[in-house]
């Protein structure tokens, strides 16, 4: 076997075994999720699917339903709550990142808007 096809299906294993372990949820809303939980058995497999569940929830960007999970663990699964907690902070930043990376697109085309304004009203008078 080449060099070149041995690398080739190394690339193609780490692609199958990554698509294989992305976290995936299992509904699209935290209630759907909690009742979800419930059919996991011992307290610990529930906490532990919530989180689960919270962070496939953060990584598909649903920030609202993901937060609604976090909150839900902190309530009822105090062993589970500072991971909960830190998930809320994660949340956080990631929002805000958002926001930032938002209003710089904002404010480009605020700015570029306002050049052809310019431009258009300073024609009138010519």
């Amino acid at each position: 076997m080449s060099t070149m096809t041995g690398l080739m299906m190394v690339c193609v294993m780490a692609g199958v075994i990554l698509v294989g372990c992305a976290q995936k949820t299992v509904a699209d809303n935290a209630t759907q999720v909690i009742e979800q939980s419930k059919a996991q058995g011992p307290v610990e497999a529930q906490a532990n699917f919530l989180m689960e569940q919270a962070n496939a929830l953060v990584s598909s960007k649903n920030y609202q339903e993901a937060m609604n999970v976090a909150h839900y663990v902190i309530a009822n699964f105090k062993d589970k709550a500072p991971e909960a907690q830190k998930l809320l902070q994660d949340i956080q930043v990631n929002v805000q990142q958002m926001f930032q990376e938002k209003m710089g697109t904002v404010k480009k085309d605020v700015g570029a808007a306002a050049k052809d304004l310019n431009k258009t009203l300073g024609s009138f008078g010519k």
